[in-house]
């Protein structure tokens, strides 16, 4: 197994498909329109579902997971980057992305 392979496996787990948090974090990013040029972030994500309030599951895993998966589904790239404006990133740098025509 790659060690990439081995990473997006275990970003698999906060995303259950069972896990309300993790439905409708993928149905939201499902349903943006494809091949529009508008982008957005993880802060988007939550902005818009909220945060993931499952039991044992870390905000920012189950946040991760859910546009992995939209990433390997082949739904959304990566087009840059930007300074998280949640004041408890300090500034990290978050991924950008752009809904693909699916």
């Amino acid at each position: 197994m790659s060690s990439d392979q081995g990473r997006f496996e275990g970003m698999d787990v906060p995303v259950d498909p069972e896990a309300r948090w993790g439905s409708l974090a993928l149905e939201w990013i499902r349903t943006l329109p494809a091949g529009d040029t508008r982008t957005y972030t993880s802060e988007d994500v939550t902005r818009a579902i909220g945060l993931p309030d499952e039991p044992g599951s870390p905000a920012n895993g189950a946040v991760g997971a859910a546009i992995a998966r939209a990433l390997r589904l082949g739904w959304i790239a990566r087009v840059g980057d930007t300074p998280a404006r949640n004041v408890r990133q300090h500034g990290a740098r978050i991924g950008v992305w752009r809904r693909l025509r699916t």
